[in-house]
């Protein structure tokens, strides 16, 4: 009787082992979620000088915001420690394309690795989804954009910054 209990035992775990474990399905993405199982991350990316640029994308992403009248500021940030570069971006609060130096509160920078910030002197912030809850705080919610820029000179060194996007989620 006692053999024949563990030979169940024996049979109830492989069983469970095999139809517990599935292999992995690479041609399909894990979906997203908010409980933590497969965390999503959000994501600033752009080209520096024809190389690609991310801010750090761990869950503890590298993004700093502020508020001032109607506008609003988003940095991403390479590293939270130096040396670490970042892409600044200022935007009037709402949807549309916005021309760096043309638009009023309209603005962007790039921080190479030697802390020197470099202005925008032309280029485009395009917002397509812009969300702060509550209304008027110096909390973006959500914040999508894309954006292009070529920078000032300081010490006869300029950056274009081209094919860059946000899609920052804060419940993400």
């Amino acid at each position: 009787m006692k053999g024949i209990q563990f030979s169940i035992i024996g049979i109830l775990t492989c069983v469970l082992i095999f139809t517990a474990c599935k292999k992995k399905d690479s041609s399909t993405p894990p979906l997203a979620s908010t409980t933590g199982a497969v965390p999503v991350l959000n994501t600033m990316t752009a080209k520096v000088d024809n190389v690609n640029w991310a801010m750090i994308n761990t869950p503890l992403t590298g993004v700093v915001m502020t508020k001032s009248g109607n506008s609003y500021a988003f940095a991403g940030l390479t590293d939270f420690s130096s040396p670490y570069t970042s892409i600044n971006l200022g935007f009037l609060f709402g949807t549309g394309t916005y021309t760096i130096g043309v638009s009023g509160g309209v603005y962007a920078s790039y921080r190479d690795t030697a802390n020197i910030f470099f202005s925008a002197n032309t280029g485009t912030i395009t917002v397509t989804q812009v969300d702060t809850l509550p209304q008027n705080q110096a909390i973006l919610n959500k914040f999508k954009a894309t954006f292009s820029f070529i920078t000032n000179a300081v010490s006869g060194k300029s950056y274009t910054v081209t094919n860059g996007s946000v899609d920052y989620d804060k419940s993400r």
